[in-house]
Protein backbone atom coordinates (compact mmCIF):
# COMPACT_ATOMS: atom_id res chain seq x y z
CA UNK A 1 0.00 0.00 0.00
CA UNK A 2 1.17 3.55 -0.79
CA UNK A 3 0.80 4.59 2.86
CA UNK A 4 3.36 2.00 3.95
CA UNK A 5 5.64 2.93 1.06
CA UNK A 6 5.58 6.54 2.31
CA UNK A 7 6.57 5.40 5.80
CA UNK A 8 3.33 6.81 7.20
CA UNK A 9 0.94 5.54 9.87
CA UNK A 10 -2.59 4.65 8.71
CA UNK A 11 -5.30 5.67 11.18
CA UNK A 12 -8.41 5.08 9.06
CA UNK A 13 -9.43 4.35 5.47
CA UNK A 14 -12.67 5.60 3.91
CA UNK A 15 -13.73 4.75 0.36
CA UNK A 16 -16.78 5.40 -1.76
CA UNK A 17 -17.49 3.62 -5.06
CA UNK A 18 -19.54 5.47 -7.64
CA UNK A 19 -21.95 3.89 -10.13
CA UNK A 20 -21.24 2.94 -12.77
CA UNK A 21 -17.54 3.52 -12.02
CA UNK A 22 -15.00 5.55 -10.10
CA UNK A 23 -13.85 5.77 -6.54
CA UNK A 24 -12.96 8.36 -3.93
CA UNK A 25 -10.70 7.26 -1.11
CA UNK A 26 -9.19 8.92 1.90
CA UNK A 27 -6.42 7.43 4.00
CA UNK A 28 -6.27 9.35 7.25
CA UNK A 29 -2.67 9.33 8.46
CA UNK A 30 -1.04 10.24 11.74
CA UNK A 31 1.12 12.43 9.50
CA UNK A 32 -1.83 13.95 7.52
CA UNK A 33 -3.64 12.23 4.59
CA UNK A 34 -3.59 10.56 1.21
CA UNK A 35 -6.61 10.98 -1.07
CA UNK A 36 -7.59 9.71 -4.51
CA UNK A 37 -10.46 10.53 -6.84
CA UNK A 38 -10.82 8.53 -10.06
CA UNK A 39 -12.66 9.01 -13.34
CA UNK A 40 -12.00 5.70 -15.15
CA UNK A 41 -14.19 6.71 -18.10
CA UNK A 42 -11.70 9.54 -18.75
CA UNK A 43 -8.57 7.64 -17.72
CA UNK A 44 -7.92 10.18 -14.97
CA UNK A 45 -7.07 10.04 -11.27
CA UNK A 46 -6.29 12.93 -8.93
CA UNK A 47 -4.11 12.00 -5.95
CA UNK A 48 -3.01 14.06 -2.97
CA UNK A 49 -0.21 12.73 -0.74
CA UNK A 50 0.11 15.15 2.16
CA UNK A 51 2.55 14.24 4.94
CA UNK A 52 4.33 15.83 7.86
CA UNK A 53 7.53 14.78 9.56
CA UNK A 54 11.06 14.03 8.50
CA UNK A 55 10.48 10.26 8.42
CA UNK A 56 7.90 10.22 5.61
CA UNK A 57 8.68 9.69 1.94
CA UNK A 58 5.66 10.92 -0.05
CA UNK A 59 7.58 10.63 -3.34
CA UNK A 60 7.82 6.87 -2.80
CA UNK A 61 4.03 6.66 -2.46
CA UNK A 62 3.60 8.69 -5.67
CA UNK A 63 5.95 6.40 -7.60
CA UNK A 64 4.04 3.35 -6.40
CA UNK A 65 0.66 4.86 -7.32
CA UNK A 66 1.90 5.81 -10.81
CA UNK A 67 3.08 2.24 -11.33
CA UNK A 68 -0.04 0.57 -9.90
CA UNK A 69 -2.43 2.86 -11.79
CA UNK A 70 -0.38 2.29 -14.95
CA UNK A 71 -0.14 6.04 -15.49
CA UNK A 72 1.14 7.02 -18.91
CA UNK A 73 1.22 10.67 -17.95
CA UNK A 74 1.54 12.29 -14.54
CA UNK A 75 2.35 15.58 -12.89
CA UNK A 76 4.03 15.79 -9.49
CA UNK A 77 4.15 18.98 -7.48
CA UNK A 78 6.00 18.99 -4.20
CA UNK A 79 5.66 21.67 -1.53
CA UNK A 80 7.70 21.91 1.65
CA UNK A 81 5.80 23.15 4.66
CA UNK A 82 7.62 24.86 7.48
CA UNK A 83 6.91 23.34 10.89
CA UNK A 84 6.25 25.97 13.58
CA UNK A 85 9.20 26.17 15.96
CA UNK A 86 7.09 25.31 19.02
CA UNK A 87 6.16 21.96 17.41
CA UNK A 88 9.69 20.80 16.54
CA UNK A 89 10.28 18.92 19.80
CA UNK A 90 6.78 17.57 20.36
CA UNK A 91 6.31 13.83 19.99
CA UNK A 92 2.85 12.76 18.78
CA UNK A 93 1.63 9.21 18.57
CA UNK A 94 -1.71 7.87 17.35
CA UNK A 95 -4.11 7.12 20.19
Amino acid sequence: MAVQRAGATLLDLITHHFEPQGVTGLALLAESHLSIHTWPESGYAAVDVFTCGDHTMPEQACQMLCRDLEATNHSLRSFRRETPVNLHQQQRTPG
